[in-house]
């Protein structure tokens, strides 16, 4: 009994070390998409603390809400900007369907064993998006030809 209990805090202690660490390079220079970013990340962090816990999967499904109302607000400013881009709204839509379908696979919460691979895929495509798909809008921001209307 005690090797199990020990066992277990030791997985307990692992998962409290899934951590995103904020970086500069997460943000594109417009504060709500920043703070968008910052609350996804929180959120990342918050299911890597709770993986196999009963909050898991309403972390994942506010998760899901945060991401879907981001990419709709990033979509807006977008547009209104001028820079809509159809890949950069399909791959939005890409990632909520991965994000939906990895959220109703109840392994990927539930299970002890999946808990690394699943922060690691979320954390994975945050750093992507953040990253990588949004680098348009940082360079558009850094050119200063971007309006905030």
């Amino acid at each position: 009994m005690k090797l199990r209990r020990f066992l277990q805090q030791t997985l307990i202690d692992e998962m409290k070390n899934r951590r995103i660490e904020w970086s500069q390079q997460f943000e594109v220079g417009v504060d709500q998409l920043d703070d968008d970013h910052g609350n996804i990340v929180e959120l990342i962090n918050e299911f890597g603390m709770n993986c196999c816990t009963d909050r898991a999967k309403p972390i994942l499904d506010n998760l899901f809400e945060v991401t879907r109302e981001h990419f709709d607000s990033e979509e807006k400013f977008l547009i209104r900007n001028g820079l809509s881009n159809k890949n950069h709204q399909d791959e939005h839509g890409k990632i909520l369907r991965e994000l939906r379908k990895h959220i109703d696979d109840p392994n990927n919460y539930s299970n002890t064993a999946y808990c690394d691979d699943s922060f690691d895929k979320l954390a994975g495509w945050f750093i992507n998006h953040s990253i990588g798909l949004d680098s348009d809008i940082k360079a558009y921001f850094d050119s200063g030809t971007m309006r905030f209307s």
